[in-house]
């Protein structure tokens, strides 16, 4: 039961690396194409990021 609890714990923590490098690589691909001010953009990105993500 604990090597399938580790193992489920590595498994989420790849996960979460990989919606890191996603979202980064999202945001700067995003970033030339965006029409609204720097600030209020990547507040809206983070935002809508954490409640997709998050819940």
């Amino acid at each position: 039961m604990e090597l399938d609890i580790k193992l489920l714990m590595e498994i989420i923590g790849l996960f979460n690396n990989l919606k890191k490098t996603y979202y980064l690589l999202k945001r700067k691909h995003d970033n030339p194409y965006r029409r609204m001010p720097k600030s209020k953009n990547i507040n809206y990105l983070r935002s809508s990021w954490d409640r997709f993500w998050l819940g």
